[in-house]
C-alpha cells in the first residue's frame, strides 16, 4: 500500500562566488568561478509562511525560498552591491547553459528565544531573485 507522499530531501544546487576586481570608474569587473555543488532545499516563494519581502519590482514567480547550511553571500549584506552576491543555479550550469541565475537576495532574520533552541543543525533561509530581473 501507497501512502502517497515522500519526504522532502536536499536538492543538488550550485553556487558560483563572483570573482572579478573593480575597474575603471568604480564599475565591477566580471571574473570567473566555476560552480560548486552544495546541498538545500528550495521551494517557490509564497508557498510558506515568508519571513523575507520581495524587492520592489519582483514577482513571486520570480523569486524562491532556499534553505540550507551553508552561508552565501546575499545582496543586503553587501550594502546593496548585487554583482558580488552569489549566484545560485538550480541545473548544473556547465551542462545546461541555459540555466537560470538567482541572485541570494536576502537571509531572514532569525531571533531565538530564551529557553528555545532548534533540535536540528542550524540553516539559513535565503531569498533569491532571478537575475535578469534585477539588473
Amino acid at each position: 500500500m501507497s501512502l502517497g507522499f515522500s519526504l522532502i530531501g536536499d536538492s543538488s544546487l550550485w553556487l558560483t562566488t563572483s570573482v572579478g576586481s573593480w575597474g575603471i570608474n568604480h564599475r565591477w569587473v566580471e571574473g570567473y568561478s566555476t560552480p560548486q555543488e552544495f546541498s538545500g532545499v528550495w521551494e517557490p516563494y509564497g508557498s510558506g509562511e515568508d519571513n523575507l519581502v520581495l524587492p520592489a519590482g519582483v514577482s513571486s514567480s520570480d523569486s524562491l525560498i532556499l534553505f540550507t547550511k551553508f552561508e552565501l553571500k546575499t545582496h543586503n549584506d553587501l550594502q546593496g552591491n548585487m554583482a558580488v552576491a552569489d549566484l545560485i543555479y538550480l541545473k548544473d550550469p556547465n551542462t545546461f547553459p541555459d540555466a537560470a541565475a538567482y541572485v541570494c537576495w536576502s537571509k531572514a532574520p532569525y531571533v531565538e528565544l530564551t529557553g528555545f533552541s532548534l533540535i536540528t543543525e542550524s540553516f539559513g533561509e535565503y531569498l533569491l531573485v532571478r537575475r535578469e530581473k534585477k539588473e
